[in-house]
């Protein structure tokens, strides 16, 4: 019999794996280990997820909070086709509130695997009107970005609000020199009524463990630092530090996250005095995920309720 085919049982052997450098991602998502600090909401909140076709999904919102934007919001999701989990077409995300027509707008495409192109924009239709200097303008915020991924680095140039009177432009890469470190720049320059402001320079890095993560941003502007901790499958902890010099202000955080089979808890406190914690959980008699959001400040003595459903179509 040809040894190719035999039916003969193989033994594997383990051997040690070896981590070589790798694309660290963005000089945005320079924090993104210590991304599960808990966002908090008030009110009541009602979303539902319809899969139309296999690349098409319908999205319903309905918000009624105190704090946030309240109404019905609905829009859809296209994803035309995936090639080895990169965007082959444009991804078209939209959606409207029927009763002030706000728009949010949005679009990914990946012109080739090592490029992404990114457009969003929140468009306000009522605000074509002419102001005191005789400008139109139709939209209230937009975006423009490009992502080059490169072997062992990233760099990223973003357009934010680009007009001729005023807007802001940034430069940034990261780049992996180990397995462990990643440092990378950012350039950040404004203008306004044709005048171009002084160039910003910030610096970032990060140092990445298995179960720890330290990363840093250091400019003019402020510093920002987070400090990851996993301490088991479960169990997540990190803390943060940001400081804004235009502000003079400072804010530390520690927040955590607890996995329990369907149950997710995050919580947080801060150097204001502000206690929070929210919970997820999967009801499977009714079919939905639910969260439920508190929140607690010390020194005004507030306190916010916030709760969420989520129905899904393909919940199972």
């Amino acid at each position: 019999m040809n040894e190719y085919f035999s039916t003969k049982q193989c033994d594997f052997i383990k051997s040690p794996g070896i981590v070589k450098l790798m694309n660290c991602g963005s000089l945005e998502n320079l924090h993104r280990n210590a991304n599960f600090q808990p966002k908090f909401s008030d009110g009541l909140c009602l979303a539902y997820k319809h899969i139309l076709a296999p690349n098409a999904t319908f999205n319903f919102r309905y918000v009624l909070s105190q704090t946030l934007p309240s109404g019905m919001r609905m829009g859809c999701i296209l994803r035309p086709k995936m090639r080895d989990h990169i965007i082959d077409t444009p991804q078209l995300e939209a959606d409207i509130n029927p009763s002030s027509l706000t728009t949010n707008l949005s679009v990914q495409y990946h012109p080739i695997p090592a490029l992404r192109l990114r457009f969003s924009a929140q468009l306000l239709p009522r605000v074509w009107l002419q102001n005191d200097r005789g400008d139109r303008k139709w939209h209230d915020n937009i975006s423009l970005c490009a992502e080059y991924y490169a072997r062992h680095s990233t760099s990223t140039i973003s357009l934010y609000n680009p007009s001729p009177n005023s807007g802001r432009l940034t430069l940034t890469q990261l780049k992996s020199y180990s397995s462990r470190l990643a440092f990378g720049f950012e350039l950040l320059t404004e203008w306004e009524n044709h005048n171009l402001s002084v160039i910003i320079p910030a610096i970032g890095g990060r140092y990445f463990l298995r179960d720890k993560s330290i990363a840093a941003t250091l400019s003019f502007r402020g510093i920002d630092f987070t400090f990851w901790h996993l301490i088991n499958c479960d169990n997540q902890l990190a803390t943060s530090f940001i400081y804004n010099r235009k502000n003079n202000r400072s804010l530390g955080t520690v927040f955590y996250q607890w996995m329990y089979d369907d149950i997710r808890v995050r919580g947080s406190i801060d150097s204001d005095g502000a206690i929070g914690v929210t919970c997820f959980s999967r009801i499977n008699d009714l079919g939905c995920n639910a969260e439920l959001s508190l929140l607690h400040c010390i020194p005004t003595q507030k306190f916010s309720l916030g709760l969420k459903f989520e129905f899904d179509s393909a919940f199972d």
